[in-house]
């Protein structure tokens, strides 16, 4: 078989349009088996990357009678043609050709044309996500499951508040010289922790109008550790006392003595770390009470974004993204891709993104990207549906 350009008719260096001008040319009373071979040669010359990787394949003589087919003359490589260029240190790989034979006027989608319009699609799927669980999940949870939210709520008021200590643990331990600033605001902290302790001296102090914030972190220590009011109140006054000699430790830049004062504050961060972890825990295990809502609303949310990309595919072959750069979807025999297609193209990559924790984006999103080294640049999720991409 005749290399690409002496099938097409054209130079080595003819520009695209000249390519595709020859290409239609050709196509008129051609053979089916022609058509397949004019094809191939116009999916590789075609796209920029592959017609590099080819001219390179073809100045380093790769193109020989098992890769160029059932033709036994190859040419020799045309003058003032890219072929004619020096051979480079290292032989270039023999380009993969689409397995697919694709109708006439047909040609797959260039890697970067499809790649942004993934990216826009995928934005405005991010875009709904995020608000999904910024605003409206968090309102849906709140009313139908109050008590709990609450209680989250003040569990995560909790774990901030003794991050804070643990930080201020773990600077005592590493005698860390505070500045200007820091002590500045120790003083300020010191005086907080003083007047909290005052405040959970006694019920009535307690109930004054100015020991709000005692309040508040009595209320969230009790909702963490399930403890008594008693015991929540006495670990609690504990936690401000020491905090209230930390503080003024800093304000004063008095640094703990080597010793028992360092190794004392190495173990109070480590008795706050186990308490944090604690808190996580807890808060866990509150979360369970509505983990089958959480698995209802993300269930909405796939179906939410099936109608954003499902109709407009099967309809008119497009999503947003791939109007905006010019592709779209069909079928390998180059067909509409209709409603069964388009809905089994996205429902695989959008409920593993979904539904699995931690990993399940990477992974969908790692199907799509999968053209991008396939020969016939079809994701995993054309792959199940049988689609392609190509030029609009």
């Amino acid at each position: 078989m005749s290399d690409y350009y002496d099938l097409l008719g054209v130079d080595a260096d003819a520009d695209k349009d000249t390519i595709k001008n020859a290409y239609r040319e050709q196509l008129d009373g051609a053979s089916q088996a022609d058509r397949a071979k004019l094809n191939k040669a116009w999916n590789v010359l075609s796209d920029p990357v592959q017609r590099e990787r080819y001219d390179d394949a073809r100045s380093e003589g790769w193109l020989d009678d098992a890769e160029a087919g059932d033709d036994d003359d190859t040419p020799a490589p045309r003058r003032g043609g890219r072929a004619a260029a020096a051979p480079r240190e290292r032989a270039g790989r023999p380009v993969p050709e689409p397995t697919v034979v694709l109708p006439e006027g047909m040609q797959l989608a260039e890697p970067r044309a499809r790649g942004l319009a993934l990216l826009i699609d995928f934005s405005i799927l991010f875009v709904i996500y995020i608000l999904a669980l910024s605003a409206v999940l968090p309102g849906l949870l709140k009313d139908q499951y109050p008590k709990q939210s609450q209680r989250i709520d003040a569990i995560n008021r909790n774990i901030d508040t003794l991050d804070t200590f643990k930080t201020h643990a773990d600077d005592r331990a590493d005698r860390k010289t505070p500045s200007a600033d820091d002590r500045k605001q120790a003083r300020k902290d010191q005086a907080k922790f003083d007047a909290d302790v005052k405040c959970l001296a006694s019920t009535a102090a307690l109930a004054a109008a100015d020991c709000k914030r005692a309040r508040g972190l009595l209320h969230d220590r009790i909702a963490t550790t399930s403890q008594s009011r008693a015991s929540a109140t006495a670990s609690l006054t504990r936690d401000l006392k020491t905090q209230s000699t930390y503080a003024e430790d800093r304000a004063n830049n008095v640094l703990a003595k080597k010793g028992d004062e360092v190794n004392a504050a190495k173990r109070e961060s480590k008795r706050l770390d186990n308490a944090i972890n604690d808190a996580n825990d807890t808060l866990n295990k509150v979360a369970k009470d509505f983990q089958g809502f959480l698995l209802l609303m993300y269930a909405a949310l796939l179906v939410v974004f099936l109608l954003i990309t499902v109709p407009s595919t099967a309809i008119t072959g497009q999503t947003i993204g791939m109007k905006l750069r010019k592709v779209r979807v069909v079928r390998v025999d180059g067909s509409k891709v209709g409603w069964a297609g388009a809905f089994a193209r996205f429902v695989v990559p959008l409920t593993i993104a979904l539904l699995l924790p931690q990993l399940g984006a990477i992974i969908g999103l790692g199907l799509v990207l999968w053209f991008l080294r396939d020969k016939n640049r079809q994701g995993v999720h054309d792959k199940l549906a049988r689609t392609l991409v190509v030029d609009a």
